[in-house]
């Protein structure tokens, strides 16, 4: 005998509670359901039963239905017949009974004490607004006993980031970096064409004495995923494209190469051009700097990070500059001479000339006002 053929019983003896509430039969319904579901991936056990434990173990289903049953109907007797506890009206007024009670005994727990209210808002991975109301209090007996308090640094790293956006050539940025990721990590194939590459690389490198062996060294890794409500992972993408960017630039490669589409060979164009492009490269290890120093922010004060970022501001032009170029001359990448007169494009026609020389445009239009937004930020 098939368990599996006494779902039409079970549901006929449900059948008769249908006159007390048929919201409670469907649900009820739905159980059994469920359980005949889970019965079928455990068929083959059942099997293996024999007539004597189908029967028992039918017939102790049939009593726990039962005994839901009698219990169900007792409270639904003393209820009006036309009565529904699933309507959005009366879970709106159990909510509102739950939360006095909640608030009744927060009231008694700090009584008179000191406490402050902190509204906060984010947005999740589907770019939702998403409002949070946070009592704070410490209990009227204990606040003798409070050492310290943490905070967290996500909404600081947030407004930082989003300082920066406000200088075009980073708000250009950040999409193209974007479309780099969601090239290269579309699918686990590419994530292993991204190791091999790393694989090699290292092996080279090795062989021509260029890099350091011994344990821990010379990971092999992933493009890091930047996640809009967590800003310090922006820190972290940019790092790991850094240490593995002639790979991603295979990567790329192959996939013009070997593209299955014209869409996707022309998108993979795009990025590569985009990503091995000297005014990307730039912003992509300013970033990397800015952020590194900016991401002390959930660590240290905040007067710390805005000496930092000074300090940087003042110092550090010629040493990111001489990183700059040295990065480009083994990725081959042309570097512009920064000495001649900087020319604007326009709709991708180089047709505007400017009174300033390209080192110029890097160092103050770029450089400059990227940390001096990152100032604003933290003076406001």
């Amino acid at each position: 005998m098939d368990i599996m053929g006494n779902k039409h019983l079970l549901l006929m003896d449900l059948r008769i509670g249908r006159r007390y509430s048929n919201s409670f039969y469907n649900v009820v319904k739905r159980l059994c359901e469920e359980l005949m579901n889970q019965f079928q991936h455990t068929q083959k056990v059942l099997d293996n039963f024999t007539f004597e434990q189908i029967i028992d173990n039918r017939l102790r289903l049939k009593v726990s239905i039962d005994t839901i049953q009698l219990l169900a109907f007792q409270v639904l007797d003393k209820a009006l017949k036309n009565a529904s506890y699933t309507s959005p009206k009366i879970q709106k007024e159990i909510l509102h009974i739950f939360s006095t009670k909640v608030k009744n005994a927060i009231r008694e727990e700090f009584g008179d004490a000191k406490y402050c209210i902190i509204v906060d808002e984010t947005r999740d991975e589907l770019k939702n607004e998403q409002m949070a109301i946070v009592l704070r209090f410490v209990d009227k007996d204990d606040i003798q006993n409070i050492r310290r308090q943490r905070y967290d640094g996500a909404s600081n790293m947030r407004a930082l980031v989003a300082a920066s956006k406000a200088v075009i050539p980073i708000h250009k940025f950040f999409p193209k970096l974007t479309f780099v990721f969601n090239i290269v990590g579309a699918s686990c194939k590419r994530n292993d064409e991204l190791k091999v590459a790393q694989a090699v690389e290292i092996e080279h490198m090795i062989d021509i004495d260029k890099l350091e062996t011994g344990k821990g060294l010379n990971q092999i890794g992933t493009l890091q995923r930047a996640r809009h409500t967590c800003w310090s992972s922006h820190f972290k993408l940019v790092s790991s494209l850094i240490k593995i960017f002639s790979p991603t630039c295979e990567v790329l490669l192959n996939i013009i190469n070997e593209g299955t589409t014209f869409v996707q060979r022309g998108d993979t164009d795009s990025a590569y051009e985009a990503l091995t492009s000297f005014e990307f490269v730039f912003i992509l290890h300013l970033i990397k700097e800015m952020l590194e120093i900016t991401d002390l922010l959930c660590h240290a004060l905040q007067s710390s990070t805005k000496a930092f970022l000074q300090k940087f501001r003042e110092d550090k032009w010629d040493a990111l500059l001489a990183n700059m170029k040295s990065f480009c001359k083994v990725c081959n990448i042309d570097v512009p001479n920064m000495n001649v007169p900087y020319i604007r494009r326009r709709c991708r026609a180089r047709d505007h000339q400017d009174d300033f020389t390209v080192e110029h445009y890097y160092r103050v239009d770029i450089f400059y006002a990227t940390i001096d937004s990152q100032l604003q930020e933290l003076n406001g």
